[in-house]
């Protein structure tokens, strides 16, 4: 065992834990990906999908509700090149 983890335990996510590592995903992106996940194999019981990530329903609404509201704030993000900025500068 490594420091008490049994990493072979988890061989089918080390390509996902390279992604993370690597800078391919985002640690949030996981995230939102394992909650539409349980959701849509929930058919949208989020109830059922709680218990499917061992969350209770509330924590799993909490954090629909914050990657939806994260998923709004960057879409009216305006893009900026570097052209811009020079641009502006002057």
């Amino acid at each position: 065992m490594n420091g008490g983890l049994d990493v072979n335990r988890w061989e089918p996510g080390r390509n996902l834990c390279e992604a993370v590592i690597n800078g391919v995903m985002t640690l949030d992106q996981v995230e939102a990906m394992l909650l539409e996940t349980a959701v849509d194999k929930a058919r949208g019981n989020l109830s059922s999908a709680a218990r499917m990530l061992g969350l209770t329903r509330p924590q799993l609404a909490y954090r629909l509700k914050r990657l939806q509201d994260d998923t709004q704030s960057h879409s009216h993000v305006a893009l900026v090149t570097p052209a811009d900025r020079t641009e502006n500068q002057s």
